[in-house]
């Protein structure tokens, strides 16, 4: 649990949007308990996806957003993952992978009552 913390501290110090104002709410599912949003300073943009369902989304979860300005295309790499194997997770996620957006639309592994961070580049 430390090095959780440690490791989210040293985040929010790298990432400025982190600590942003500029936060926009993309998808909300109660019937899923999923919720993303992304966060922008800058250059600086990162996609936050949470989960506090009791089951991971093995096979991904899709989210699309009508509004492409507020999901843009391009690659979002995650960069972190609160379901990590070095937090005593089950490592459910993207493995740091890049993962394409087109048209609004991002499908991803999701853990257990977890969130991933992706930054986009």
């Amino acid at each position: 649990m430390f090095r959780f913390y440690q490791e989210v501290i040293t985040f929010s110090r790298r990432h400025p949007a982190i600590r942003s104002r500029h936060i926009d709410i993309i998808h909300v599912l109660g019937s899923t308990r999923v919720i993303a949003f992304t966060r922008r300073s800058g250059n600086d943009e990162l996609l936050v996806i949470a989960s506090l369902n009791n089951a991971p989304f093995l096979d991904g979860y899709s989210i699309t957003q009508p509004d492409t300005s507020r999901l843009p295309d391009g690659t979002w790499r995650e960069v972190f993952n609160s379901d990590a194997g070095i937090y005593g997770g089950n490592n459910v996620g993207n493995f740091g992978a890049g993962v394409p957006v087109s048209n609004g639309h991002i499908r991803v592994r999701l853990p257990t009552n977890g969130f991933l961070i992706f930054y986009k580049q």
